[in-house]
């Protein structure tokens, strides 16, 4: 991210909303939207909009770098999404840089940027940012690349996520600037 950008993650869904703008397929801009919707409730810290978006069992796959795992089912993935907002880690930045769409899935792929607090990277065993110490006391940003491909069922709701990293998440770290 360039040192000049701003991280805002309610820019998240913007190239969804430039897609959906120019969607011509009523099934394709149901799918779209959905994501959409799905996301700004998730970056908001509505749990209740999130699970409205997802299907009655829906299965999460996080996947890459030798890893595959995920909540399963209902309570399993409304589990994970409130820990997640209790733990504030809901405020990402997706920006998003190629989206693929068809009548049963939308794939998104871009990079993913989380802000955290340096005293919360020490305690998950990080020592070092760009090749300095962390500082606790500091703000980093945390930055992967993934691929999502956001699979729907024949109602338009979404069956879950499947997530690709690029990147180990947590192994790319910048310390922001105070205007950050």
């Amino acid at each position: 991210m360039p040192q000049s950008a701003r991280f805002d993650p309610d820019r998240s869904w913007e190239a969804l909303d430039r897609r959906i703008a120019v969607e011509k397929s009523p099934r394709r801009k149901q799918l779209l939207t959905q994501v959409r919707d799905h996301m700004q409730t998730e970056i908001s810290g509505d749990l209740d909009g999130v699970m409205a978006t997802l299907v009655d069992a829906p299965q999460y796959h996080m996947r890459g770098l030798g890893f595959d795992m995920g909540p399963k089912g209902r309570e399993a993935v409304r589990v994970f999404y409130r820990d997640m907002m209790a733990a504030g880690n809901h405020r990402f930045m997706f920006d998003i840089q190629r989206i693929v769409v068809d009548d049963h899935a939308v794939v998104t792929e871009g990079h993913m940027r989380t802000k955290t607090t340096g005293a919360d990277l020490i305690a998950s065993g990080a020592t070092e940012a760009d090749g300095e110490p962390i500082d606790p006391d500091a703000s980093y940003l945390s930055e992967n690349l993934i691929l999502t491909v956001w699979p729907a069922d024949e109602s338009g709701q979404l069956v879950g996520e499947d997530i690709w990293f690029g990147s180990t998440p947590g192994t790319v770290l910048t310390r922001m600037s105070d205007a950050s």
